[in-house]
């Protein structure tokens, strides 16, 4: 089997192969979509907007995190039309362009979580999560995707490939 990492251009049809050709994942599985639900903050009385400015970048947005939960937005710009509300929206603007927003030291569920951030939490399938992260084992990610009960992740019906 080819090794997989970021300097490795394969094609998504040539790591499914290999990938299925060992059996380590079942297509199926492979296909399905996640996001991370909002909703599922609300219903575990967990604050949503706190959790993702957590997770703003230590450059520009942590250090005003503060000013993001009291005031509702922040800031990226010098005009009204900077003002963000959504963390996510900052997230990607800002502090997913930042090459340490991912660390090899975080939980493998913590770089999922983040992977979605910086992607908008656009509805991605395992294989797209693996690509970001430079290949974990699809069947890792699969499970924590399925498994979740702290960062929220839920599968999005109807949504595949």
């Amino acid at each position: 089997m080819a090794v997989h990492n970021k300097n490795n251009f394969l094609d998504e049809g040539t790591l499914l192969a290999d990938l299925m050709e060992e059996r380590l994942i079942d297509h199926k599985n492979f296909q399905r979509k996640f996001i991370i639900d909002k909703n599922f903050y609300k219903k575990n009385s967990r604050d949503y907007n706190y959790v993702l400015a957590n997770r703003f970048c230590n450059k520009k947005c942590y250090p005003r995190k503060t000013q993001f939960l009291k005031e509702g937005y922040l800031n990226l710009g010098s005009t009204e039309e900077d003002k963000i509300e959504d963390p996510v929206e900052i997230i990607f603007k800002c502090c997913g362009q930042q090459t340490d927003f991912i660390k090899s030291d975080m939980p493998l569920a913590e770089k999922i979580f983040r992977v979605f951030l910086k992607n908008k939490n656009q509805a991605l399938n395992t294989h797209k999560i693996s690509q970001e992260l430079n290949y974990y084992n699809l069947n890792n990610i699969f499970y924590l995707l399925s498994n979740d009960t702290f960062y929220g992740f839920k599968e999005v019906k109807g949504q595949k490939n």
